[in-house]
């Protein structure tokens, strides 16, 4: 994909959602790769073709010589001396009618996916708290949420997006397709090539799904204008993105946490660490209920972007003039789990009772803390006291 996306790179930073990038890549990774099928399904169908050709030319040159020596112009035509259709692939000849069925299956899923990607971003990055399980969210998930009241009137472009490809004769065929091959069975290829010349076929049979009768496609010019029209609605509905995030606001997320460690080698059980960020004007009622946090480190310089998951369960609320004076917690309603898919980790706020033993000596108490140890690192800016 030759479109820059560096400044949509930097707004999902800066906005606060960006998880969705990871999604933005998927979703290019899968549009390009549908892209080197097509193409290597073109250079398939041509090698047939000039196999055919050369096989043919061969035949003309057999009756010629004999036309020359006046014998008589008859040519045995065997199952033995019919073209080889093969392709070889790391070193190994393949049938190529196998390759063609299997990369126009891929073509398709990989067309497909790229939509279910495009819902993943429209989940993480539009609806950030409110998102929905990354489990159960595909494209007919995130347009029926989208289709919502709330949602509709909160992102009308990305709506009317939605629904203008839920009813695209190029998704509908995408979707019938896949459901078709993953579920029932497969839509098989017809490649023919007329016996003593002519223009060559290659075909992807007709098909019923979904009270829909599918024609026969051309595969030549049908799969490049389907993956022209994915990666139209990728780039489209990628404007509107950046349209939509430039309004969101991040006062309820971050990226960096702020850290304080006592380590006293000889006493241990008196050792301890927590991660906490700071109240403004020392109240904790200020901030927000809940927040979201992705660790995350952006070089200036290269604009390279470090980040992980945050496993830490609880995030101390503190006195900006006291570290120590610790006056509320943010709990984790979500689990840890160690998985490469980024997300902003949801935390709920907790504030204790006037009675309830002091936050600071709860976490000298914890094991959790007492166990816990900060190390340098891009995420965090703690200070580390030592004895």
């Amino acid at each position: 994909m030759e479109r820059d996306l560096k400044p949509l790179r930097e707004k999902m930073v800066s906005a606060m959602v960006y998880d969705g990038w990871q999604f933005v890549q998927n979703a290019i990774t899968s549009i390009d790769t549908a892209y080197f099928c097509v193409d290597t399904i073109g250079k398939i169908i041509k090698q047939h073709e000039d196999a055919y050709n050369s096989w043919f030319d061969g035949i003309g040159q057999e009756i010629a010589k004999k036309k020359e020596k006046g014998e008589e112009m008859k040519v045995a035509i065997t199952s033995e001396r019919l073209p080889r259709y093969v392709t070889v692939v790391a070193g190994m000849e393949v049938n190529s009618s196998f390759l063609l069925q299997k990369l126009t299956n891929d073509f398709f899923q990989y067309t497909r996916n790229t939509f279910d990607y495009i819902a993943q971003i429209a989940n993480v990055s539009l609806l950030r708290e409110r998102r929905k399980n990354i489990e159960s969210v595909d494209f007919p998930r995130m347009k029926d949420v989208f289709e919502q009241q709330t949602y509709s009137q909160e992102f009308p472009t990305i709506h009317s997006w939605f629904d203008q490809i839920s009813n695209s004769q190029e998704y509908i065929y995408l979707d019938d397709f896949c459901n078709r091959t993953k579920h029932i069975s497969d839509i098989y290829i017809r490649l023919s090539i007329p016996f003593f010349g002519g223009e060559s076929k290659a075909t992807v049979n007709p098909f019923y799904k979904k009270a829909t009768d599918h024609p026969s496609q051309n595969i030549k010019t049908y799969l490049k204008s389907i993956w022209n029209y994915v990666f139209q609605a990728l780039c489209s509905f990628l404007t509107l993105l950046e349209t939509e995030i430039e309004k969101t606001t991040s006062n309820n997320r971050f990226h960096q946490l702020l850290g304080y460690q006592q380590v006293i080698k000889d006493s241990p059980e008196n050792s301890f660490a927590f991660a906490y960020v700071v109240a403004p004007n020392n109240d904790a009622n200020a901030m927000p209920e809940g927040i979201g946090i992705l660790l995350l480190q952006q070089d200036h310089e290269d604009g390279r972007v470090d980040a992980c998951n945050c496993n830490l369960d609880n995030i101390y609320i503190c006195n900006p003039a006291d570290k120590l004076d610790v006056i509320g917690v943010y709990k984790a309603e979500e689990q840890w789990h160690p998985d490469q898919v980024l997300l902003y980790r949801k935390y709920k706020k907790s504030i204790p009772a006037q009675d309830d033993l002091p936050l600071i000596f709860q976490i000298m108490q914890n094991p959790q803390h007492r166990n816990m140890r900060f190390y340098p690192n891009p995420y965090m800016t703690f200070m580390s006291i030592e004895a």
